[in-house]
């Protein structure tokens, strides 16, 4: 039973923030590395974390929050995991197949949300227009997107999007008049 002024943070976030202060504490001892007496397997270990840190998921995290950019968000990132494989394959592999099972923003109906995103390229939102007028996707979308991360990077932001992706704005109450002007 909670008590007053005790606040409890959801299991997802406090795993991030578990996560986020061991990349910290990794970035910290990498760049004092002098002044410890460290293993050939500890020191690669950070380093591997590091690099990792730098490269991929700061960005990544740091731009978490914005819903709106979720979508586009989550397809970048996919795609720059399975481009680390030139980097280093097991961190790469390990990373895309574990963000493969969560990558519900990518689902029919939120992917929707990329329309708000002023980060999608104008030609790609006129792409996701067209695609919703296609006659692909079911009557119900899925909430749960599976992808092939071997032909993940033949995919474009606006293949997830579907007639299906309407159900967004019909839940929010939104108004779809946007949609008939360009997005410039």
């Amino acid at each position: 039973v909670p008590t007053t002024g005790v606040r409890f943070m959801a299991p997802g976030a406090m795993h991030h923030a578990r996560w986020l202060s061991k990349v910290l504490y990794s970035l910290k001892v990498w760049m004092f590395r002098a002044q410890f007496k460290l293993t050939r397997q500890e020191e690669k270990g950070l380093r591997d974390v590091s690099v990792f840190a730098c490269r991929v998921y700061l960005k990544a995290w740091l731009t978490a929050p914005l819903t709106a950019c979720a979508p586009y968000n989550d397809f970048t990132l996919m795609n720059t995991l399975l481009e680390y494989k030139n980097v280093n394959p097991g961190i790469s592999q390990a990373s895309a197949e574990k963000l493969a099972r969560h990558l519900w923003y990518l689902s029919e109906e939120l992917v929707g949300l990329a329309f708000f995103d002023n980060q999608v390229p104008a030609a790609t939102k006129r792409l996701m227009v067209q695609a919703l007028q296609e006659d692909k996707g079911d009557k119900e979308p899925s909430k749960r997107v599976t992808v092939n991360l071997a032909s993940f990077h033949e995919k474009r932001l606006e293949s997830f999007v579907s007639k299906s992706s309407i159900a967004l704005f019909e839940r929010l109450g939104l108004s779809q008049t946007f949609l008939h002007v360009d997005p410039e």
